[in-house]
């Protein structure tokens, strides 16, 4: 009858254990998956804040348009065409131009070819 009783202790004390264990793994797992969701809409959140960070500040959306390279067309030219009265900056449209396009802003544009401008409305 002892070891019954003693017997009955020691499987109520591994089953306490087990459920301690359990509820420590599920706690974990809970913490983890928590930080997991919180990192990936932190990152999510920066990325679409820095992407907007510029247009947003002035009220600006972008859009993109193809434009046809004429004789004496350079990217100075065809910067002042395009830049509108909200965007003050005319040297980082003339960088982003020609980051977009692949090109160098010393090389002449090539007669013919199109190229990609941001258009801010």
């Amino acid at each position: 009858m002892q070891n019954l009783i003693s017997h009955n202790r020691t499987e109520k004390r591994h089953l306490q254990i087990r459920r301690r264990r359990k509820v420590k793994r599920m706690t974990a797992r809970f913490i983890t998956v928590l930080t997991a969701l919180l990192f990936v809409f932190t990152i999510a959140g920066s990325i679409r804040s820095f992407a907007g960070s510029e247009n947003s500040r002035s009220g600006l959306s972008k859009q993109y348009t193809s434009v046809m390279v004429y004789p004496g067309d350079s990217l100075d030219s065809v910067a002042d065409k395009y830049l509108c009265p909200e965007q003050s900056d005319r040297d980082r449209l003339i960088r982003e131009i020609a980051s977009i396009n692949h090109l160098s802003p010393e090389n002449p544009l090539t007669t013919g070819n199109h190229i990609i401008v941001p258009i801010y409305k």
